[in-house]
């Protein structure tokens, strides 16, 4: 009888170990299958948007103001520009900056450091506020150039969605306002 309980007890402790780890490899599988798809589901995304940039160049009447010319020729619309990195880099020593999303109706209210798209609302009249594939559109930007003229030659672009865009541009002469 002793030796019957002794064995029950051996195999009531390995059973146990047996169902605690199939529950854990059970959750860890669970995780990682959660973890692939929201990566691939955000490869998706990735894929499916795809932004060309056409010119860029400084406001004719303002050295201090980016005119970035930007096509959707993807296939998703974007509308989260808070989520979205602008980012000058210039050719002498200032250094590389990143400008923040402005909402703001007139790209001349603008303060430095800020950017603002602009969507033309006579080509383009429904949905003005989102970046529907097909569009053309215009990005303005401020920048605060503190240590005087300098030259842009390269601006990024990254959606939330996680497409990163490099361009660059050629020498384009800014200057502080």
């Amino acid at each position: 009888m002793g030796i019957s309980l002794a064995a029950l007890l051996v195999m009531s402790v390995f059973f146990t170990g047996v169902l605690m780890m199939y529950r854990t490899t059970l959750f860890g599988n669970v995780v990682v299958s959660n973890a692939v798809d929201t990566s691939a589901e955000m490869a998706i995304g990735k894929s499916k948007t795809y932004i060309g940039i056409t010119d860029v160049r400084a406001s004719p009447t303002e050295r201090c103001k980016i005119q970035v010319s930007v096509e959707n020729r993807g296939a998703r619309s974007i509308y989260d520009f808070n989520s979205m990195d602008l980012i000058i880099h210039y050719q002498g020593s200032t250094p590389p900056v990143r400008l923040r999303y402005v909402s703001v109706p007139d790209p001349n209210a603008l303060t430095a450091g800020g950017w603002t798209l602009g969507i033309d609302a006579a080509v383009y009249p429904f949905e003005p506020s989102i970046f529907n594939p097909g569009e053309d559109a215009m990005i303005h930007g401020r920048l605060g150039l503190a240590g005087g003229a300098d030259n842009v030659i390269g601006v990024v672009l990254g959606t939330a969605s996680g497409y990163v865009l490099k361009y660059s541009t050629g020498l384009v002469e800014v200057a502080p306002c």
